[in-house]
């Protein structure tokens, strides 16, 4: 997304290696395929470079995986949830999970039941 921005105002894309540059990423635990935890990086990085508040991160985040990873529309497969944030603790247990570090901010990407 923030491509097709920087692209109409005739600049050159960033890439997720441009990204990777100017931001920390560390993975810290993950239940992913690595297509999966691949795209989450770069989604989550383009999300960190583009907006400033974790609200608006974590919704880039989830709605742009769902995007990337419809499901086939059972119930028993679930939806993609974002957590994004300096100072909280979690829990939870999921098939498909991703939690992340980039700079200081933490980003969790999980999925309630089985995708993968």
């Amino acid at each position: 997304m923030a491509d097709v921005e920087q692209a109409e105002q005739g600049e050159k894309p960033l890439t997720t290696a441009d990204l990777l540059k100017s931001h920390t990423v560390k993975v810290i635990e993950s239940h992913m395929a690595s297509n999966y935890e691949e795209s989450a990086v770069g989604i989550a990085l383009e999300a960190a470079h583009k907006f400033k508040q974790y609200k608006d991160i974590a919704s880039h985040v989830k709605h742009q995986f769902d995007k990337k990873y419809p499901g086939s529309g059972k119930a028993s497969e679930g939806v993609f949830h974002c957590i994004c944030g300096k100072s909280f603790a979690s829990k939870w247990i999921s098939v498909v999970s991703l939690q992340i570090f980039i700079g200081y901010t933490t980003n969790v990407l999980f999925a309630n039941c089985s995708r993968n």
